[in-house]
C-alpha cells in the first residue's frame, strides 16, 4: 500500500513515478521504433544471435584471446565451479558440477568412501598445444573422471595422464544413477543437492 499512497492520483501530496516526471520534462518517449512507425518507415531490425555450432575460426580466436588474458595474469581456465553445462551444486560440502557426478558422490558417501574433489592437474598436449587437465574426483587415493561424452580430446588427456585414471561414462554410470533415485525418490537427482 505504501507505493499505492505515494503514487496516487488521488493523494494531494503524491510523489511523481520517474516515468511521469520523465514526461513532465518534455521527453517524448520516442524510441528508434515509434520514430520509424510515425514516419512510416521500416521499423530497424537487427541480426539475431545464430545458436549454430561455433566456427574453427571463432574457436581459435577465442583460444587466442585466452591465451592473452593468461599472459596478461588473469584467472582463466582451470577448475571453475559451474563451468561445465551439468546442473550443479554441493553434495555434503563437495561441489558436483552434474547430476551424473551427484549420483556418484551420494553412493560414494553413503558407502563410506573417503572422496573429495580433486585439485591436481596434469599437463596434456592436444593438437599441438599444451592444455592442463583437472580429473574429477580422488576416491580412496586414486582419480576418477566422470564423462558423458568422450571424444578424441578426452581419450588423449586420459592416455597421457600421468597417473590412473577410472573413466565412469555410459554404461558404468547407472547403478551410480540408480541408487541415488533410490535414495531421493525421484528421479530428480536435484533435489539432493544441499
Amino acid at each position: 500500500m505504501k507505493n499505492h499512497e505515494r503514487l496516487c492520483r488521488e493523494n494531494p501530496s503524491r510523489q511523481a513515478s520517474n516515468l511521469q516526471s520523465f514526461f513532465e520534462k518534455g521527453h517524448s518517449g520516442v524510441n528508434q521504433y515509434t520514430k520509424a512507425e510515425k514516419l512510416h518507415k521500416a521499423k530497424p531490425t537487427y541480426p539475431k544471435r545464430s545458436l549454430a555450432p561455433r566456427t574453427k575460426e571463432y574457436k581459435q580466436a577465442q583460444s587466442l584471446r585466452l591465451k592473452q588474458a593468461r599472459l596478461e595474469g588473469k584467472d582463466v581456465g582451470g577448475i571453475r565451479h559451474g563451468a561445465g553445462r551439468g546442473r550443479k551444486g554441493y553434495y555434503n560440502g563437495i561441489w558436483c558440477d552434474s547430476t551424473w557426478e551427484l549420483a556418484f558422490v551420494v553412493w560414494c558417501i553413503d558407502h563410506k568412501k573417503d572422496i573429495k574433489r580433486n585439485t591436481r592437474y596434469f599437463m596434456y598436449s592436444y593438437n599441438t598445444e599444451v592444455h592442463k587437465y583437472f580429473p574429477d574426483f580422488v576416491v580412496d587415493g586414486k582419480l576418477v573422471e566422470i564423462k558423458a561424452y568422450v571424444n578424441e580430446q578426452a581419450k588423449t588427456k586420459l592416455q597421457q595422464c600421468s597417473e590412473p585414471i577410472d573413466l565412469i561414462t555410459y554404461g558404468t554410470i547407472e547403478p551410480y544413477l540408480e541408487y541415488a533415485r533410490q535414495k531421493c525418490g525421484s528421479s530428480d537427482l536435484t533435489q539432493l543437492y544441499n
